[in-house]
């Protein structure tokens, strides 16, 4: 990432909070200036508490300690509270970023703030799913759909509950047509179709959070069944997002950056 090599120039200059010594701790806490706070339950599924400012930044102190383990241990739980509770970790945060002379803290504290900073960023829709072509006969007739060869683990689609094996008819008011295949520019030829292309320029052309129905045909126990699933976009995980729209991520979370050094660097010192 560009942004990585701006660390060290971005918001240099300012002092830390104090000096505080953080003791190794036992595996499962970090050692704070008044008491040991636990990680939050990163194996858990559901949604972790509000985390209070004071809880943070012992788990920043973690970054700071001489075990390898609990500054490993203190950013996924930092990572953990951003991905719930971004609003909260970004405000907290920010001036800890700031303020650090610590490069690795720096580093690790970037690493967090950037999945909170980016959440604010609108993300194009993402449904979740690894599809292909077919066609089913419906009232005697031939229908093209988009079969759901795969789900994404925690995507929009798996969310909504789509299975293995669906037919999507339908999206909102767009349908498909009987199409020829046709073949993709490149240096290995690549069969696909156009509905493909087209269901997923629709849904990339909604923005995260919005939401769509699905028409959804469905064998149960051997019949057909047609119902309509309501789905609330999400976004592309950073290992599937097109090259346009990580450069985008990357300079939305350099201007943050800038701003909250600016502002930083324009606050009056303490007399």
């Amino acid at each position: 990432m560009e942004w990585l090599q701006r660390l060290v120039v971005v918001g240099v200059g300012l002092l830390l909070h104090g000096q505080i010594v953080w003791a190794q701790s036992p595996p499962g806490t970090v050692a704070g200036a008044a008491s040991e706070t636990p990680f939050p339950q990163l194996a858990q599924e559901e949604p972790l508490a509000e985390p209070t400012a004071g809880e943070l930044r012992q788990l920043v102190g973690g970054l700071a300690s001489e075990s390898f383990a609990i500054r490993e241990r203190s950013q996924a739980a930092l990572r953990k509270y951003a991905e719930q509770h971004p609003l909260v970790v970004r405000k907290t945060l920010a001036n800890d970023y700031v303020e650090s002379l610590d490069p690795e803290v720096r580093y690790r504290l970037a690493e967090v703030l950037y999945d909170a900073v980016v959440d604010d960023m609108v993300h194009s829709g993402f449904l979740g799913i690894i599809m292909r072509p077919r066609n089913v006969v419906i009232d005697r007739k031939s229908v093209s759909c988009i079969g759901v060869d795969s789900i994404l683990p925690n995507s929009a689609a798996a969310r909504a509950g789509l299975q293995l094996g669906d037919e999507i008819i339908q999206v909102d008011n767009l349908t498909f047509n009987a199409m020829p295949m046709v073949r993709q520019q490149g240096q290995i030829p690549v069969q696909t179709s156009p509905n493909l292309l087209k269901f997923k320029t629709y849904i990339g052309g909604r923005k995260q959070g919005t939401e769509v129905t699905l028409k959804i045909r469905r064998i149960v126990d051997g019949k057909a069944t047609i119902f309509e699933v309501p789905v609330r976009l999400g976004r592309r995980t950073r290992d599937l997002m097109e090259p346009e729209e990580l450069r985008a991520e990357d300079e939305f979370f350099e201007k943050w950056l800038q701003q909250q050094a600016k502002a930083s660097s324009s606050e009056p010192a303490p007399k």
